[in-house]
Parts: C-alpha cells; sequence; structure tokens
C-alpha cells in the first residue's frame, strides 16, 4: 500500500496543472485499511506522508484494494461510497476536492506509470 501511496504522491508532484486545485489551506487524509493507516499532507507548497495523526482533516477508510482504485484514479470516490466499499469522515467540500484531485491525478493517463507500478508489485 506504501508504493501506492507514494505513486500518487509522485504523479501529483509532476502535473503542474494540479497547483491551482491544490489549497493554500494545507489539508491532512487518512486513509484505514485492516492493516494501518497511512497518512497524506496535501498544500500547494508541499505534498507528503506524515506519521502523526494530528489535525485530520479526512477519513477514507475501506479495503486495500478499494483504496488503491480510489488513489489509482480507477473508481471514483462517491461511487466507492455508494457502494460501501469505503467510508468516508469529513466534510462534503473536503469529498468534492478529493474527488477531483484523484481523477486527475490518474497516473494512467501518462502511458507507462501503471504499468511500472505492476512491474514493481511483481517482483
Amino acid at each position: 500500500m506504501e508504493l501506492v501511496f507514494h505513486c500518487f504522491l509522485e504523479n501529483l508532484k509532476k502535473k503542474p496543472y494540479l497547483l491551482p486545485i491544490l489549497s493554500n489551506n494545507s489539508r491532512t487524509i487518512c486513509f484505514q485499511t485492516g492493516k494501518g493507516k497511512n497518512i497524506l499532507y496535501l498544500s500547494k507548497k508541499k505534498q507528503y506522508m506524515v506519521t502523526t495523526e494530528e489535525n485530520v482533516h479526512f477519513y477514507i477508510r475501506g479495503q486495500e484494494d478499494s483504496l488503491t482504485n480510489l488513489l489509482m484514479g480507477k473508481e471514483k470516490l462517491q461511487t466507492l461510497v455508494k457502494e460501501e466499499q469505503i467510508h468516508v469522515e469529513g466534510s462534503f467540500r473536503d469529498l468534492l476536492y478529493l474527488e477531483s484531485l484523484f481523477l486527475l491525478n490518474q497516473p494512467y493517463l501518462e502511458g507507462n506509470s501503471e504499468k511500472r507500478m505492476e512491474e514493481t508489485d511483481n517482483g
């Protein structure tokens, strides 16, 4: 799962057209699976993973495969919520913000990113 977050952040940093979407106000998002938590810090200036669960603005809980599909832009956030594959806690405004960010940050739109990730996962 850590690799998925790393790829998400790397793709985000490679796409200057997403900078206007990133807020001047930072947002901290906590992703929880049965195996643990991954926490992302997102702002216009910095995007990185954090280890402490302080000042979290939005929680996303679900199975690892659902969160992977979300981060890779393969599934929409609101669709996964409706299908009860994930549960969210936070403002509707943050939900819409994250929905757009996940969809616009799809790594497979750039060609080989998804293939590289699959190769890394397979050994």
